[in-house]
């Protein structure tokens, strides 16, 4: 059964980058400036270039603006247009009296491959779940970020029999009241992808029984703290679109580097997980969080065949328990 929503007040629109910042290296990683530089480009050029927007407002609070309270997740909760930092903003408060769940469906369903992203923070000092999903949690894919009263970040994933289940992914990253963080959660082919603030922070597999062709429902998500939306976009993504582009985004990030060229880069920094530095191995789990995309084969290999450190690192980096 489809999710039952209210039409009541709503809207948004995300900016921002994910390329690292390599201002600030240690020494040990200086020499890999230039190659971290044209990975972080490539793996952004990918990253963004099959993605087509098909919902972006912006918060007034001078105007109108439509959102939906999604009924089946219990009272709905109190939404009103705000000002915080300057900023006019969505003040998302679950229902005091209800079972603590705040769900708001944001646009159109939609079927295939997409994104929801937002802009958004805990007004309050016992912050709990600025998370994203595709639908009710527990029922849906889904990106849970500060779950638990801020204690886990986990992926939503099914087990074949359409009942979700969370995996905890890096959870080093935890909300910080009063901060605007940018929460992003994808979901390509049989994949999730959880952001925040630029940094994939963790992935899940779907089962092939998970219904990709049918319209679901994109949802912003909290438990009984109250969060602070300022934008929000939906965003769906063109496969075919980046496979004809990604020729000319090798040559446009690396220039005549070839992949053998990348590939030994990539072993070097992750050789760096294992240095006698805590700050040089931090500062190499960084960058590799950056680039994992093109990491990620030798993050694998690394999960088995490395030194205790490396493969907690590399697991880490994955996302995996």
């Amino acid at each position: 059964m489809g999710l039952k929503i209210v039409s009541v007040v709503f809207l948004g629109v995300i900016t921002g980058s994910s390329r690292a910042d390599t201002n600030a290296l240690p020494a040990a990683l200086e020499s890999y400036r230039e190659f971290l530089s044209q990975a972080s480009t490539y793996c952004e050029l990918v990253r963004t270039s099959g993605w087509r927007t098909v919902y972006d407002q912006e918060f007034a609070t001078n105007s109108a603006v439509n959102y939906a309270g999604i009924v089946d997740a219990g009272p709905l909760p109190q939404l009103s247009l705000t000002r915080a930092d300057d900023r006019d903003v969505l003040l998302i408060t679950p229902d005091p009296k209800g079972n603590g769940n705040a769900l708001v469906a944001v646009g159109d369903k939609l079927a295939g491959d997409f994104s929801l992203e937002m802009i958004a923070q805990s007004p309050t000092e016992k912050p709990c779940d600025l998370s994203l999903f595709a639908g009710l949690m527990g029922k849906s894919p889904g990106f849970q970020f500060g779950g638990a009263w801020n204690t886990v970040n986990a992926v939503w994933t099914d087990d074949g029999n359409g009942v979700f289940r969370p995996t905890r992914v890096n959870s080093n990253v935890l909300i910080t009241p009063r901060r605007w963080h940018r929460v992003r959660f994808e979901l390509i082919n049989d994949q999730i992808n959880g952001y925040i603030d630029g940094v994939l922070v963790g992935t899940g597999k779907l089962s092939p029984a998970y219904k990709r062709a049918d319209p679901h429902q994109p949802v912003i998500y909290c438990f009984f703290s109250p969060i602070l939306v300022d934008r929000v976009i939906v965003e769906q993504y063109d496969t075919q679109l980046v496979d004809r582009s990604r020729t000319n985004f090798w040559k446009t990030a690396f220039g005549s580097l070839t992949p053998a060229d990348v590939d030994r880069k990539i072993a070097g920094v992750i050789e760096l997980l294992n240095h006698e530095r805590y700050a040089v191995r931090n500062a190499a789990q960084l960058q590799l969080a950056r680039i994992r995309p093109l990491a990620e084969p030798q993050l694998r290999a690394a999960c088995t065949n490395s030194s205790p450190e490396l493969r907690f690192r590399a697991r880490e980096l994955l996302g995996l328990p």
